[in-house]
Formats: C-alpha cells, sequence, structure tokens
C-alpha cells in the first residue's frame, strides 16, 4: 500500500456537479459515490485523521461550501453565523457522513439526514436490511 497524499477535492467540479443545484444535492444521502467519498476524504484530512498534501483549510473548503450550501437551504442566508456556529455545522455534517457511511458499505440503514433536520440534534432510527427474501 502507498502513502501517497491526497489533494483536496476541487471546488469548480463540486460547484458545477453539486452547488448549481438545490440544497438537497448537499445531503450526505444524496451525494454521488464520487462525491460522497471525496468529502469524507476531505474532513479526514481536514480534522488530522488522514494525511493530505493540502492545508487544513485546502480540505475543509468543500465540506464547508456544502455546509453553507445547507444553510442557505434553511433559509439562513442573510443571517450571521459565528465560527463556533460554523464549527459545530461541519461536526455536525461529519457525523452524517459516517452515518451515511454505514448506510452505504453496511447493512444497517438509518434515517437520513432532510434539508430540516440535518444540522438539528435529532434521533436516528436504524433498521438491519437484510435484502431481499429467498424465494
Amino acid at each position: 500500500m502507498h502513502n501517497t497524499p491526497l489533494p483536496p477535492s476541487d471546488l469548480a467540479r463540486l460547484a458545477q456537479d453539486v452547488l448549481a443545484h438545490s440544497p438537497e444535492a448537499a445531503l450526505p444521502s444524496n451525494l454521488s459515490d464520487q462525491w460522497f467519498h471525496c468529502i469524507a476524504r476531505d474532513l479526514a484530512c481536514g480534522f488530522d485523521e488522514l494525511e493530505g498534501d493540502g492545508t487544513i483549510d485546502d480540505y475543509l473548503a468543500a465540506p464547508l461550501a456544502l455546509v453553507l450550501h445547507l444553510l442557505r437551504g434553511q433559509g439562513r442566508t442573510g443571517e450571521h453565523i459565528s465560527y463556533d456556529e460554523l464549527m459545530a455545522c461541519l461536526n455536525d455534517y461529519r457525523i452524517e457522513i459516517a452515518l451515511e457511511m454505514v448506510n452505504r458499505t453496511t447493512p444497517l440503514q438509518s434515517t437520513p439526514a432532510t434539508i430540516e433536520t440535518v444540522f438539528r440534534q435529532r434521533e436516528v432510527a436504524s433498521q438491519l436490511n437484510e435484502g431481499p427474501s429467498p424465494a
């Protein structure tokens, strides 16, 4: 296995592929597999859990753009958002990415966040998806 540092996500492509669409497109459950994995990687590098070849700011740029897009969808465009609130939203987004990772890689399925619930404390219901029954 090689240890080549990974570059941060391309913001121009993110803008075209996700940010040009409705805020719901930025929900982890609505991200394409490619963007989902890029954003999960960016968060890991941005929080020093994975080595990258950019700065922490470089890696957090794309996740923060998605968080701001979601906040816009919640109607929070004109209000001031403090650094602490923004970091809390970013941490909430990290949790949603982790929950979506479980949804995409295991039979355990949890309720995905919606535009209304993404930055709010919410109960997450989960169930085991056993797949189709044998005939």
